[in-house]
């Protein structure tokens, strides 16, 4: 989703019945803080928070973890033990491959 990411989007797209998700690509820990908390107050259905581990930021994905997303997904790498930290909090693992 790139810059088109945003807590209203995602909410939106969750209360029509999809996932929304959250994205982290290139944005600040702050505006994914922000994110996260806001789409929780715009949605009471499932959303997904997006993170890639080559770029991974380890405070973002710390305040992922205890909002208990739903799902956490993955793209653009192999997630290793970070797929064991998503499950523990209790959230559905998607991992993004890119085929070549």
């Amino acid at each position: 989703m790139g810059s088109a990411t945003s807590a209203e989007f995602a909410a939106s797209v969750s209360n029509q019945g999809g996932l929304g998700s959250i994205g982290s690509l290139n944005r600040t820990t702050a505006a994914i803080k922000r994110d996260i908390e806001v789409v929780k107050g715009l949605t009471n259905r499932h959303y997904a928070v997006n993170h890639i581990p080559a770029t991974l930021d380890a405070e973002a994905f710390r305040y992922t973890l205890d909002a208990r997303p739903a799902v956490i997904s993955f793209a653009l790498g192999d997630p290793g033990d970070l797929v064991r930290q998503a499950h523990e909090v209790g959230a559905v693992v998607m991992v993004i491959q890119r085929r070549t």
